[in-house]
């Protein structure tokens, strides 16, 4: 009788145990959603302030990277093309701006010129992944967030057009 006692209390232990792990994995997952949109929503913020900057007769200035409030293309670009940009993502890793023909060998990317630019947040590692766009099939690198490590994807915006991105959530937002 004490031996099913304990192993009932065992069994209700451990079902505990994995209800919380479900519930903390799904609640892990919801925030990096919400991170994910906020990157996604800079992403396209400074696109727009740089794709503004070119409708004017305007050059860009040499952007390869990251940038802080002291490099040329913040200074172009705030307050008058976009009031506060944006230079870490969510998860703290710089957003990274190429101008111009720097934008060359970013993700497999060629024949980028001077008022070319890409966007890129390195997503929730804030490594640079090796995945490279693929211009016989330009929609390759749009994909599906489906676990945690999805999150890792990075996200590149190539004058104004998504080449590497969460499909799903692309929809969500600019809907």
């Amino acid at each position: 009788m004490k031996t099913k006692i304990a192993l009932t209390a065992l069994l209700s232990i451990l079902l505990i145990s994995a209800t919380n792990t479900l519930q903390s994995e799904k609640t892990e997952f919801q925030i990096q959603t919400e991170k994910h949109k906020a990157a996604v929503s800079d992403v396209i913020a400074i696109s727009a302030a740089l794709a503004d900057f070119i409708t004017d007769p305007n050059e860009f200035p040499h952007q390869e990277g990251k940038y802080d409030e002291n490099s040329e293309i913040y200074k172009a670009l705030s307050p008058y093309y976009i009031e506060d940009l944006p230079m870490e993502d969510p998860w703290g890793n710089n957003y990274l701006i190429y101008c111009g023909t720097s934008g060359n060998g970013q993700y497999g990317i060629s024949e980028c010129e001077e008022d070319d630019f890409v966007v890129v947040c390195l997503g929730m590692d804030g490594k640079k992944e090796s995945w490279e766009f693929d211009f016989s099939d330009p929609e390759a690198g749009i994909f599906k967030v489906n676990v945690l490590d999805d999150f890792n994807n990075d996200l590149v915006c190539w004058n104004g057009s998504w080449i590497r991105a969460p499909g799903e959530l692309l929809e969500e937002i600019l809907q």
